[in-house]
């Protein structure tokens, strides 16, 4: 196949920002609660993990000027609104001190302990790192992140071969299948990746277009295949991690132990003592990776769009996400779970309406729907603390798996479209029959 290699080595690209180092947690976490329902509760993880992702980029990929394309039509600011927002939260808000919580539970404590003081310390040394590395313009992260995505991988294909060979019976589970599909759902969110797809189509779209040696229907190509290959990888390791979760021995005595804790129990189980340091180490150093680019990417969105200083907002936002990371990570989950789920339904309207937006001539036909979608997020917020808004929602299609947002937005998009389309034949029928009564009265 055509620049199959280059496709491969960009999948493995798209792979390793999709699947970062905090996501590692998620999936057995989510085997464990759904026993042998884990296949529905990682496959509705995979479509909000990573399935809205791989839509995105698709969606972005089509556009000539990605992101804004879209957004500039419906309004001349929406896309700094959003972006905001969602850079804020893939940064110092949530993702990153995510990885420096990580870093502590799988490394810093199998070697020093578990207190808040060496958790403390853990982080600002994490963070300091990040900030020198920054401020210094090293290349040493692209050295770190060429060689250390393939050491991972091949630690977690142990990982998972280790719970395949040593398959225990599936954890117990009183959840339904329907229930376990919508604990996908939800935890899927976390990976931040429907937000994380404007970034990840940005760099995709980026080395795409410097490979001057290919066509541009071979870019497209290329690009697409890239997305699959790392949809196919991201699926299996989320599958993998799912399955170990639902078949480990790890035993505890909360209702839903931490993603991390699971982890931790089968990396020693198979690896021992030593072999979690190792591994630490590995999902440490990935993490700083992960990290690194994430507060890069803040900073560089904030410093171009105040055009302030870089490096001052480089020192503010490791300072922001060390503090943020000094809570534990269940209440920042418990803190950022809600807003996902306003953020995602406007975030994907955008990716659906990049599939028809050259096909688009109005503005109200973007208008409306992303409205729409904005005033669903709204709701989806405020179900979670208001019962009767939960209970309203799940009365529409797919509203009990808390998708509700989905087919009214598509059925928005297609009703506006049939409109613009009537609309249009309706003033050309209106002005050919003007022309036709002017030629009968001049006979």
């Amino acid at each position: 196949m055509k620049h199959f290699k280059y496709s491969l080595v960009l999948g493995m690209t798209i792979f390793a920002i999709m699947f970062g180092a905090g996501n590692v947690i998620l999936p057995p976490g989510v085997g464990y609660e759904a026993g042998e329902n884990y296949f529905a509760a990682i496959m509705a993880f995979i479509l909000t993990g990573a399935g809205f992702a791989a839509m995105g980029v698709w969606a972005m990929a089509l556009q000539k000027n990605n992101f804004l394309d879209i957004t500039r039509k419906i309004h001349p600011k929406s896309h700094l609104y959003l972006l905001t927002m969602v850079v804020l939260i893939l940064g110092p808000i949530f993702a990153a001190p995510r990885t420096a919580i990580i870093t502590g539970e799988l490394l810093t404590a199998e070697i020093f302990g578990q207190n808040f003081y060496i958790s403390a310390v853990s982080s600002f040394l994490f963070f300091l790192v990040t900030c020198l590395v920054l401020l210094s313009k090293s290349n040493l992260i692209d050295v770190i992140g060429k060689y250390l995505t393939p050491v991972l991988i091949f630690l977690l294909s142990i990982l998972i071969g280790g719970a395949l060979i040593h398959r225990a019976p599936f954890v117990s589970s009183s959840i339904s299948v329907s229930d376990c599909f919508t604990l996908g759902l939800r935890t899927g969110y976390l990976t931040v990746d429907a937000l994380g797809y404007v970034i990840i189509a940005t760099i995709s779209i980026k080395a795409i277009l410097t490979e001057k040696s290919m066509r541009h229907d071979d870019k497209t190509g290329v690009l697409n295949r890239s997305v699959f290959i790392a949809l196919f990888l991201i699926s299996l390791v989320y599958l993998g991690l799912g399955y170990m979760g639902a078949t480990t021995t790890y035993v505890s005595d909360l209702p839903k132990p931490a993603g991390i804790d699971i982890l931790r129990h089968n990396i020693f189980e198979i690896f021992g003592k030593t072999g979690n340091i190792i591994f630490g180490l590995a999902v440490a150093l990935a993490c700083l990776t992960t990290s690194i680019g994430m507060i890069a990417n803040t900073s560089n969105f904030f410093s171009v769009n105040t055009r302030t200083d870089q490096n001052k907002w480089i020192i503010g936002m490791s300072l922001l996400s060390f503090l943020i990371s000094l809570f534990p990570l269940e209440n920042i989950t418990a803190f950022i779970g809600p807003i996902l789920l306003m953020l995602v339904p406007p975030a994907m309207c955008i990716a659906f309406l990049g599939y028809v937006n050259r096909k688009i001539r109005r503005r109200r036909t973007l208008i409306v729907p992303f409205v729409l979608s904005l005033v669903l997020g709204f709701f989806s917020l405020a179900g979670e603390f208001y019962a009767p808004v939960k209970t309203a929602l799940e009365v529409l299609p797919l509203g009990k798996f808390g998708l509700a947002w989905v087919p009214i937005v598509i059925l928005a998009i297609i009703v506006m479209m049939a409109i613009e389309v009537f609309t249009e034949n309706q003033s050309v029928y209106e002005e050919y029959t003007e022309e036709y009564k002017v030629l009968k009265a001049t006979d």
